[in-house]
Parts: C-alpha cells; sequence; structure tokens
C-alpha cells in the first residue's frame, strides 16, 4: 500500500500541480484529472471567503474567490447607508481583478479573479491569493468604517 502511494507521487511530474492529487477519505493518495478545481475557504479582516482554483488542460489556470460581506441596506433603512454601499461598489469598478458587487441574495459580495501561471503550485496559489486580497484590502476597511454591522436590537429585561 505505501510503495503504491510512493510510486504514484514518484511519476508525477515536479512541481506537483495542487489540483493533481488529493487524499481520499481513508488516508490514499488519489489521482485528479488536469482540470479539477481545487476549493477552499479562509477569513481575511473578519470576513469569511470560499475560492477556487482550476486549469485548463492548455493555458493558465484560473483562481477566484468571493464573500458576502453584508446585507445591501435598504434605503427605507438608511438611505446613507445605502448611498455609502452604493458609491463602495462603484468605486471598485476600475479594479483590474476584484470587485464589490451586488450579490443575488441583495449582498454586498467580494469576488476576485486572477490568472495564475502553470504549474498550479501551493506557492503560486497562495501568492495569487494575496494579491487579490492586497487590492481588495483597502475597500474591505472602508466596508467597515462606512457600513458598519447594524446594532442588535436590545432585549428587554
Amino acid at each position: 500500500m505505501t510503495e503504491t502511494m510512493f510510486a504514484q507521487i514518484a511519476n508525477q511530474t515536479l512541481p506537483i500541480e495542487v489540483n493533481s492529487v488529493s487524499v481520499s477519505p481513508n488516508g490514499m493518495i488519489e489521482m485528479r484529472a488536469e482540470d479539477s478545481p481545487v476549493a477552499f475557504r479562509f477569513s481575511f479582516l473578519g470576513h469569511e471567503f470560499s475560492g477556487q482554483a482550476y486549469g485548463a488542460k492548455k493555458g493558465d489556470a484560473r483562481l477566484t474567490i468571493a464573500s458576502d460581506l453584508l446585507p445591501l441596506p435598504y434605503s427605507i433603512e438608511s438611505r446613507q447607508r445605502r448611498q455609502h454601499a452604493l458609491t463602495l461598489l462603484q468605486a471598485t469598478r476600475q479594479l483590474p481583478h476584484t470587485r464589490l458587487v451586488t450579490g443575488p441574495n441583495m449582498s454586498v459580495r467580494a469576488v476576485g479573479e486572477l490568472p495564475i501561471e502553470r504549474p498550479l503550485t501551493a506557492g503560486r496559489l497562495i501568492g495569487a491569493i494575496a494579491v487579490l486580497l492586497l487590492e481588495l484590502m483597502p475597500y474591505l476597511a472602508l466596508v467597515q468604517e462606512f457600513l458598519p454591522a447594524k446594532p442588535a436590537a436590545g432585549r428587554a429585561a
């Protein structure tokens, strides 16, 4: 059993792409199709992100990340908060790889996409995530400053 796992690793072209192997539930190394996506989650500045990296048989790999930041304020709740949110969404339109957009559930959503040079190694994946987060960081700070979470309703004693 161990020889088989070592043989599988030894037969890989170096460097090993993160999407080419996986570990099965029983702990065995398994080969994956070259274009298999790699899904992951992480937290950044208090926001939960999900991401996916995938490679095509030819050309660069792609990285996408997304996070629902907060519900888009309704005008009736606060006209000023809604205007701040829409201004932030518009301000990110010029960014090369990331945006703040309206999500399908009417949330303010951070999204980003970036090509990654092959081979899709862990180092290149982490570097590409850092590029997207550095581009988003000032806008995430503005979300926290101008669109703070609504205070929870007070409880009766």
